[in-house]
């Protein structure tokens, strides 16, 4: 199961071993001075009230880095953090921006080339809620990290949560079996080396500016040391400014909350140990439940589980949205980037006038198990919004999500076919209030409409102003059937409308090719 490789915070001693200074611009709002953490600080668009009433709050995280690869990093808080902290979601994107700029800037002290390969953006620009119920280990006042390693998996399956790497802060003592039999305070752990889970514990009177300004730093620093291990680096260095750092090291209690930020390093067999477990999925690291199982979970580690989380630099343009401007005789530009996160993975992509404001916003249908719909708005020359959900349970599974004004009042509505499964030909839509909100109710206007794998589309071909629905069969047979808007439905059961146009694997669009108003049909034969 989970092998524990932990930073104490416990320690109180002399001595310090200084690192040089490369990562200057790893700057923190708490540097040197009181640190101020708010909803909407550090780009966490909510306070701890959000997070614990709705499960998540959105988050962009301050800085990023020009490096090679980017990784996915799922963050997660506990309640009890957001009950410790009403701020908790800013104050943990600070520790994640040290983190961030730990492993993207800091000094490779085994290299000379001081290039780091490495920066982290935050998973679904989300910091997640988790919540934890693992009790005390009998006559302590603590949580061993092994079984809160294992609870924390079941809720990330649970979940369905689709990062690799995941890095959870408590603010619960964290407490592991020392040397001598007895239980010990740790700062943090991972759940193997390469298993792709981190814990940090958080002491809950420090937790921003306690002895010393910058105790953002500190956490932060255990963070890029826990997370390290989750991606596959074994082993410490006696560095204290080494993102691995601290396995034996004396530091004095006026230091112990205190870490400069400009004199953090990143070694390169660190990195190095990282790409090779991505590429090759080996641990050779002694993990003691290689071949004994645990004995919270009697499980042993597949060191197959966790592979592939490193991004190309190519893909680091996953979630950005280009655009380029119509000048009536071409398109302008080499396209603009008007959003940095929305639609990624297998959400579906629509555009349409939800506003009715008449500009297309953006709209992402999130599909899985929330199956939110997701909305960004043009506002000068950028969509803003991040995670703003302006439906939800509409259009998940093996539905097809569309968007489109069905009862002509200038707005777009939500319509999903449903061309499989035990609803199979249903068409349900959700209203839009006309103002760019969505009434909540999920109607059924159709009951039996594009069905196995005919095309679904949705398009004004009568020149009512109301979009219709259109169903491509395809294959052979090259019918073409409408079923046309009504006040309160979609009216015809199988109206033809042809009876032989783009079949087997032709593409099937709708335009209005000679401007009379009404959608026409075209095909594209490959």
């Amino acid at each position: 199961m989970r092998l524990l490789l932990a930073i104490s915070v416990f320690v109180i001693s002399i001595g310090l071993v200084a690192g040089s200074a490369h990562a200057q611009n790893c700057v923190f709002s708490g540097y040197g001075t009181p640190a101020t953490f708010t909803a909407n600080s550090y780009g966490a668009l909510g306070d701890s009230t959000d997070l614990l009433n709705d499960g998540f709050v959105p988050a962009i995280l301050a800085s990023n880095y020009a490096t090679p690869y980017v990784i996915d990093l799922g963050v997660w808080v506990d309640d009890d953090f957001a009950n410790d902290s009403p701020d908790a979601p800013a104050v943990v994107l600070s520790y994640i921006d040290h983190l961030n700029c730990i492993n993207a800037l800091g000094d490779k002290i085994s290299s000379t080339d001081d290039v780091n390969e490495i920066s982290f953006r935050i998973h679904e620009n989300r910091i997640r809620l988790s919540s934890n119920s693992t009790p005390d280990v009998p006559g302590t006042s603590g949580l061993w990290v092994q079984q809160f390693h294992a609870d924390f998996l079941d809720e990330l399956q649970s979940q369905g949560a689709s990062a690799t790497i995941n890095v959870l802060f408590s603010t619960r003592p964290l407490i592991e079996l020392n040397a001598t039999g007895g239980w010990g305070g740790i700062g943090g752990a991972s759940n193997g080396v390469g298993q792709g889970q981190a814990l940090v514990g958080v002491i809950p009177t420090l937790i921003t500016n306690g002895m010393n300004p910058n105790n953002e730093d500190w956490w932060g620093d255990i963070a890029a040391h826990e997370v390290s291990h989750a991606m596959g680096r074994g082993g410490h260095s006696s560095r204290l400014y080494d993102v691995m750092c601290c396995q034996g090291m004396n530091y004095s209690s006026a230091q112990r909350y205190f870490t400069p930020s400009d004199e953090f390093s990143l070694s390169s067999n660190t990195w190095n140990a990282i790409v090779d477990n991505d590429s090759s999925t080996l641990d050779n690291y002694p993990d003691p439940y290689a071949t004994t199982p645990n004995p919270v979970t009697n499980e042993t580690w597949d060191y197959q589980q966790i592979s592939g989380f490193l991004t190309t630099h190519a893909d680091k343009l996953k979630g950005d949205v280009f655009l380029a401007y119509s000048r009536g005789e071409q398109f302008r530009g080499y396209g603009w980037k008007v959003h940095d996160w929305f639609c990624i993975y297998d959400e579906t992509c629509a555009v349409g006038d939800v506003n009715a404001n008449g500009n297309d916003e953006i709209v992402a249908f999130g599909r899985g198990r929330e199956k939110n719909v997701y909305l960004a708005a043009m506002n000068g020359y950028v969509y803003q919004g991040h995670n703003f959900v302006v439906a939800e349970n509409f259009c998940g599974d093996s539905q097809v999500c569309k968007v489109a004004d069905i009862d002509g009042d200038g707005a777009a509505d939500l319509i999903a076919f449903t061309p499989n499964g035990t609803n199979i030909g249903k068409v349900n839509v959700m209203l839009n209030e006309g103002d760019g909100t969505f009434d909540g109710v999920v109607r059924e206007w159709h009951s039996w409409f594009c069905i196995n794998d005919e095309q679904c589309e949705v398009a004004d071909v009568n020149g009512d102003n109301r979009a219709d629905i259109i169903a491509f069969t395809r294959r052979s047979t090259g019918d073409v059937y409408v079923a046309t808007a009504g006040g309160s439905g979609f009216v015809g059961h199988g109206v033809k409308w042809h009876d032989f146009f783009c079949i087997n694997d032709e593409t099937c669009l709708m335009a209005d090719a000679d401007g009379d108003g009404r959608k026409d049909v075209l095909s594209f034969v490959k």
